[in-house]
């Protein structure tokens, strides 16, 4: 599976990665992603705009009265994403971080994380998952039969977060054998 975007950066930057400060990891491995052992998952979150706008942003929230806050379902206005980090049997190369998300331009799935985050939503290890090894071949098969909820993304009804709560509930089915992910839609 090919990744999207390329180390050196192509085009705008998106909110998301200028706010959570993006980071390309240029040293990835090309090894194919069987090879790829999963050492960490976690569904983080991080800011998509600064902090003075944030501010102002939550103010006119207040002031609608809540029907903004309604709509937003009373969710602070932040950018989810699923971040991996792999180790190479390979090649041995270890401590590679690869991020999957969602954005207005469509799914992405990139090398790299983004530095300023908050605390995660949810983490697994390795000694958490039931059986086998998971490898990053298992996360790609989830990458692709994610299907956005509409085909324009939409802040409210088909963003980010439903991206990462389809991700994490179809991850926890495959790895955990969980029927429902326990996290809010």
């Amino acid at each position: 599976m090919s990744l999207s975007g390329s180390g050196s950066g192509s085009g705008s930057v998106s909110a998301d990665d200028l706010h959570g400060q993006w980071e390309w990891d240029s040293t990835a491995c090309d090894c194919a992603s069987q090879h790829k052992e999963i050492i960490h998952l976690a569904w983080i979150e991080c800011d998509i705009m600064n902090l003075s706008i944030k501010r102002l942003t939550n103010c006119g929230r207040i002031l609608s009265f809540g029907f903004f806050e309604q709509k937003a379902k009373f969710m602070d206005i932040t950018h989810d994403a699923i971040e991996c980090t792999v180790d190479c049997s390979l090649c041995n190369k270890n401590n590679q971080c690869l991020t999957f998300d969602y954005c207005v331009s469509g799914k992405r799935y990139r090398c790299g994380q983004y530095k300023k985050q908050y605390e995660p939503k949810k983490v697994v290890y390795p000694k958490d998952m039931k059986s086998k090894t998971q490898t990053l071949e298992d996360l790609e098969r989830i990458f692709v039969e994610i299907k956005p909820r509409s085909s324009i993304y939409n802040m409210y009804s088909n963003n980010c977060k439903h991206f990462a709560v389809a991700f994490w509930r179809l991850f926890s089915q495959r790895i955990f054998g969980q029927k429902k992910a326990r996290e809010p839609t």
